[in-house]
């Protein structure tokens, strides 16, 4: 076989077993949110949103996790919705009375204190500004 010829086959085996590359923005998630570019659905929002935009940033108190939980509050705060790094959701319901707020849901409880703080028990896992 000629040498040019089997380059161009070997070129044409190799673009017809390359994956076709995801382009970015045009992956939707069932809500119609776009991934790719930050967004995810929000069932308290009823919306696409992009939490580290909108929401307020957790941070780890365990220096070995990287990655941040949110909360995304109603317009009175009545309610919170905690986005684990995992994407798990957690409606958050508040309770108390005015200036002894927390809001909770499940295992996990939300202080404000100097920002915010959320507990699962006697235990802090995440810490944050407002």
């Amino acid at each position: 076989m000629h040498p040019l010829a089997l380059l161009a086959a070997t070129l044409l085996l190799v673009a017809c077993s390359t994956p076709e590359q995801p382009v970015p923005g045009r992956d939707r998630d069932n809500h119609g949110c776009i991934p790719s570019a930050g967004y995810q659905w929000s069932p308290l929002a009823d919306q696409c949103l992009r939490l580290f935009e909108q929401a307020v940033r957790l941070n780890s108190t365990d220096s070995s996790q990287t990655g941040s939980a949110f909360v995304l509050f109603n317009a009175d705060q009545s309610l919170a919705e905690l986005t684990l790094p995992s994407g798990e959701q957690i409606r958050l319901s508040r309770q108390g009375n005015e200036g002894d707020w927390s809001w909770q849901g499940g295992i996990y409880q939300l202080f404000p204190w100097k920002g915010y703080v959320l507990k699962s028990g006697d235990q802090v896992l995440y810490h944050g500004d407002r």
